[in-house]
């Protein structure tokens, strides 16, 4: 049975219904600015439906129920209310599902989608358990943690830990597994069932393989995401 913090269940559908919002007073309230653009490299758009597509510039308001995609070499950087950070890297499409967040109680929900690309998020001053990432496969619950997410193609959903603990989870109700800081949580389209095993190092194509289909893309992720981890760890 997965545990409390991270018993959210799934939203229906891939793109879930959207409350957004905080009060300074306090009280939680619906708000369209959930945060702000911080950097953006070197273009992205969002969207909230037909007629409703924007390029991003740093500085700009975040809000909830936008899509957001990167191009090959697109990333941007997002801060929220509570002070969590998320950044985009290239090749991701990226919904931010719903935020709600009460300063005074220091909780609130706060859940995104990736499907797919890497994202990495370093959680803010949320309890633990009112995160929620997922892709199309799997949920990621947290304790106060900084990691990444990967995306592939195929939805072949990697989670890898940089600090603290991570839950990850089959979203169709297989056994969770914990993850902690040095380990790689994976969940697989083909068998539904997640895996723990430790990082050292990073992701390595084969070699032997031709440049198409999942092959192709690890191996273009590889080089995308090394150089994305590079802007991403940067000191600000």
């Amino acid at each position: 049975m997965k545990s409390d913090w991270v018993a959210k269940s799934a939203a229906a559908g891939f793109v879930a219904g959207v409350v957004a919002g905080m009060a300074l007073t306090g009280t939680p309230t619906r708000a369209e600015g959930i945060g702000t653009a911080i950097s953006i490299d070197p273009f992205v758009v969002s969207s909230r439906g037909p007629g409703h597509r924007r390029e991003i510039a740093p500085g700009d308001t975040i809000n909830a129920g936008e899509l957001f995609k990167t191009g090959p070499e697109g990333a941007v950087e997002m801060e929220f209310l509570d002070e969590t950070t998320l950044r985009l890297g290239p090749d991701s499409e990226l919904v931010l599902d719903s935020f709600v967040f009460d300063p005074a109680a220091a909780g609130g929900d706060f859940a995104v989608t990736l499907a797919v690309g890497a994202l990495r998020l370093v959680s803010g001053n949320m309890q633990d358990e009112d995160y929620q990432v997922q892709s199309s496969i799997a949920t990621i619950g947290i304790r106060g943690t900084d990691f990444t997410v990967l995306v592939a193609v195929d939805q072949t959903t990697d989670v890898i830990v940089h600090d603290g603990l991570v839950e990850v989870a089959p979203i169709d109700g297989g056994p969770p597994v914990l993850v902690s800081a040095g380990q790689r949580g994976s969940v697989s389209p083909t068998t539904g069932l997640a895996t723990v095993t430790q990082e050292d190092a990073a992701i390595e194509p084969d070699e032997d393989e031709p440049a198409s289909g999942l092959s192709g893309f690890w191996r273009e992720a590889t080089r995308l995401i090394g150089e994305w981890f590079s802007w991403a760890l940067r000191e600000d």
